[in-house]
């Protein structure tokens, strides 16, 4: 007999993904574009960058710097919680999803990673949201 309170190994999955290794990847992939467009300045990875920076800091930065009230902490969490936690994951991946249209593109294998990333994510949440 199941328990009921035992949570579904997906539901478990999907936050450990989208909290430890989503937006880590993401902030890895933006540097990497970056770097990959050096003779021009790509504001689309930075803007998706600063996104995952910004993320991060809602996840971890608060604890680490022990602040445990005030509304800057009730707006992080209010974003880091926005839909789940997907709808803040798929706001900061838009900017990087965007320079996979530039022309010439250098390592394009970049575009292939994140869109891995994206299909997971789409993945466990459709499992986790609609399915449980």
């Amino acid at each position: 007999m199941v328990n009921l309170f035992q949570p579904a190994p997906e539901f478990v999955f999907f936050i450990f993904f989208k909290k430890y290794i989503f937006i880590q990847l993401l902030c890895i992939l933006c540097l990497l574009r970056i770097y990959a467009h050096r003779t021009r300045f790509d504001w689309l990875a930075m803007g998706s960058f600063t996104l995952g920076v910004i993320i991060l800091f809602c996840h971890f930065g608060f604890n680490f710097f022990g602040i445990y009230e005030g509304i800057l902490l009730e707006y992080g969490n209010w974003f880091v919680r926005w839909h789940n936690g997907s709808a803040t994951l798929a706001l900061a991946s838009l900017p990087l999803l965007l320079t996979n249209c530039y022309q010439n593109n250098r390592w394009s294998w970049i575009d292939l990673i994140h869109g891995a990333m994206l299909g997971v994510l789409a993945m466990l949440y459709w499992t986790t949201v609609i399915l449980i």
